[in-house]
């Protein structure tokens, strides 16, 4: 229930004194209960992490663009009148921008507006976010953790 920059030095120290070996890896299967920040998800070797994030967001009308960020799409979201904060009040090339992505990820810009829709691509979503992490860390790049002073 932590900002994500509070958690993030919590887990630091967490991670840091208790969690890993001398080499940086862990000592134990770890699960990130409720985490899906995708900065903490990528920052620690987690084992296994979930959250209801994704079905929220697709409840509260918006659709996780992996690489971009969360964006409203309900025509029933009160964000719909908010400059910027639905797909709707973007300008003409940033929504073109984005539904070319959405597209290109294989969903109908159309469909994505439904709740239907939107819980398919959120699930697609966090499942290529997942991917795209597990790559990261197979690839072998380790993340410095914060050192504790005292």
């Amino acid at each position: 229930g932590q900002h994500t920059m509070q958690l993030q030095l919590w887990l630091d120290r967490v991670w840091g004194k208790y969690l890993l070996d001398g080499a940086g890896n862990p000592k134990t299967r770890v699960h990130g209960f409720g985490i899906t920040s995708i900065p903490l998800m990528e920052r620690y070797p987690w084992y296994s992490c979930d959250s209801s994030s994704w079905i929220q967001t697709t409840s509260f009308g918006g659709i996780t663009i992996p690489g971009y960020g969360n964006l409203d799409v309900s025509a029933e979201s009160p964000n719909r009148q908010i400059a910027g904060a639905h797909i709707d009040t973007l300008t003409q090339i940033e929504r073109d921008k984005i539904e070319a992505v959405i597209s290109a990820q294989g969903f109908d810009p159309e469909r994505v507006r439904t709740y239907y829709g939107r819980c398919t691509y959120n699930i697609w979503a966090y499942k290529e976010i997942e991917r795209v992490i597990n790559n990261k860390k197979t690839a072998g790049l380790k993340l410095p953790l914060v050192q504790e002073l005292f």
